[in-house]
This record gives structure tokens, sequence and C-alpha cells, in this order.
């Protein structure tokens, strides 16, 4: 799983392999990155939470430059169910979109997701190798 915020504050999640699936049971784990600086990566947390009140929630941590360290996405059941039938869930808050995309199945994104995707592929690529 990785994501990031858009400069129009949209956040984009990107669900990998069998992740999707894998939220109904257990808490998924990635990589939030930065868009002021992509080698400050971050803990991206999702989970499935029916205890919550809204339809999707998020939980931020940041450090003193403000860069993100912590991202949690909690989301209600039936949201999880919508995005599993999906492959796509958007919630619109007002000042900003949730966009979750579930990347396992060949052609499920548009144009523009896919380039989104394969930039932070390439960033998660890049932070994954040993600096020498």
């Amino acid at each position: 799983m990785i994501g990031y915020t858009q400069p129009n504050n949209d956040l984009y999640i990107f669900f990998e392999d069998s992740e999707s699936e894998r939220l109904r049971v257990e808490r998924i784990q990635g990589i939030y990155f930065n868009l002021r600086d992509p080698s400050r990566v971050g803990l991206l947390e999702a989970s499935v939470n029916d205890k919550i009140r809204d339809r999707i929630k998020t939980s931020v941590k940041r450090d003193e430059e403000g860069f993100c360290t912590w991202l949690l996405l909690e989301m209600r059941l039936r949201e999880y169910e919508t995005f599993v039938e999906r492959r796509s869930f958007e919630l619109h808050e007002g000042f900003r979109h949730i966009c979750l995309r579930d990347t396992s199945k060949q052609g499920t994104l548009s144009f523009l997701d896919q380039l989104n995707y394969r930039q932070l592929k390439y960033w998660k690529s890049q932070h994954s190798k040993p600096k020498t």
C-alpha cells in the first residue's frame, strides 16, 4: 500500500496485491510519501472499523517541519465492501477527496491514476535501495 496527498489536499491510497482483501481482517501497513520531499516517508496504515462515526476517518501525525510521519485510514464495513466490489472508492469531504484504488487487477486504474501509481512505485523503489 502506498499513498500521498496531492497539493489540492486530495488523498490517494493505492492497495497492491491482495491487500484490499486482507484489509477486512487485518490492519495493512504501507508507505506514505510527502510530495514536498519524497525521501521523507511516513507510515501508512489502513483498517476496517465499524465503530467510527464517519464513513471514512483519517488520523495524521506530523513532525516539527510539517511532514506526515503517520497516517491512519479507517473505513466502515459498508464502504470497505463497496471498495472491494468496485476496486475503487472516492469520498468527497468538502475540502478534499479520499481516493482508494486497488491495483491488483489489470485495467482498473484510469490513465491519471496509472501515472500517479507509477510515480509512487518509482519513489518506493528508490526508498528501498540501500544508501551508499
